[in-house]
């Protein structure tokens, strides 16, 4: 009887002790996954903040190029606009420059433009006195050239060249040996068809369509006179020579040596 009493307080005390050590290790399992469970948690925090970490650290990567790129933009500025200083100065020197150069243009106009003045009536005048050739076309010269001389929006430059090229169109005139055919009035004032011939300004003839009679310009008496017949002849082969329907030849006709008046000077 004793023993089985014995025996049934050690199976007591055995499944006391049993059930003893399975809540212990039960508490110990809880208290792992509890600690597991923190691990985690801390895991799960610090990648985040890791990641908040590498977030900020990219973008204070990329604040600090685009602080750079200020940087570099600031200095081309700054450089830029140093070179738009010295490109001002300079300017503003070659204003004043200008400035000058066109007070002296202005001045050195102021007296051009009497002289212009002075050259046109020359020529107008010598126009006017010299052999009648072509002179209604030369008098429209003339008048165009007075226009021109006359016109605010013309440049002095401008004035200056107009007035060389009739110049040297009245001096080309002087230069010429030519022939053209043309209608003049006889002294019963009617029509009548020659052939011209103008040696410079020192010859000027006409020959009537037959040959048969020829006349010279006398530049002192401003009339037309008849040729002898060895001038008629001559003035024949003038005209054919004009035409290049013969060789040049040397000729005689009557020619009009212009003298200076007394007291007159030569103005080059």
């Amino acid at each position: 009887m004793k023993i089985q009493v014995r025996i049934r307080a050690v199976v007591s005390l055995t499944f006391s002790l049993g059930l003893g050590w399975a809540g212990l290790v039960q508490a110990e399992n809880a208290a792992i996954q509890q600690i597991e469970q923190v691990l985690l948690e801390s895991h799960r925090q610090g990648a985040q903040v890791q990641q908040q970490i590498t977030h900020l650290d990219q973008e204070a990567e990329a604040a600090y190029r685009q602080y750079q790129q200020h940087l570099q933009h600031i200095r081309q500025l700054t450089t830029y606009n140093q070179q738009v200083e010295r490109m001002l100065i300079q300017q503003e020197a070659e204003i004043a420059q200008t400035q000058q150069q066109l007070a002296v243009v202005e001045k050195m106009q102021a007296a051009a433009l009497p002289l212009l003045v002075d050259m046109y009536q020359a020529l107008h005048d010598f126009v006017a006195q010299d052999m009648p050739f072509l002179h209604q076309r030369r008098l429209q010269a003339l008048a165009a050239l007075g226009q021109q001389l006359d016109d605010a929006q013309l440049s002095l430059a401008d004035k200056y060249r107009h007035l060389l090229e009739a110049y040297q169109t009245e001096i080309q005139y002087g230069h010429e040996f030519v022939a053209w055919q043309g209608q003049i009035l006889d002294a019963q004032q009617t029509p009548q068809q020659v052939r011209f011939l103008r040696v410079g300004r020192v010859g000027w003839f006409y020959q009537n369509l037959t040959a048969t009679q020829g006349t010279r310009w006398h530049a002192e008496q401003q009339i037309w006179q008849p040729l002898n017949p060895q001038d008629q002849a001559l003035l024949s082969k003038g005209l054919s020579m004009a035409d290049e329907n013969m060789l040049p030849d040397l000729l005689t006709l009557p020619l009009f040596m212009p003298q200076l008046a007394q007291g007159e000077k030569v103005h080059e």
